[in-house]
């Protein structure tokens, strides 16, 4: 549970929590509208563990816009 935390946690959480959560939010509701994505299967995504978990090598998508 503790492997993404990067609003921090405890007495010292970031006050900008709810904005920043909302704001993504709706960036992502407007890209997933406007857009579709499509994964090439063929590639396996390798976790990677630094500040944040990320596929290593980044994660190739194809996107195409409505």
């Amino acid at each position: 549970r503790t492997q993404f935390m990067p609003f921090g946690a405890g007495p010292r959480i970031c006050i900008g929590m709810s904005f920043a959560m909302a704001e993504a939010t709706a960036i992502l509701a407007t890209l997933v509208r406007s857009a579709s994505f499509e994964w090439d299967g063929r590639y396996v995504p390798e976790p990677l563990s630094r500040v944040t978990l990320r596929p290593k090598g980044g994660m190739p998508l194809r996107v195409h816009l409505l």
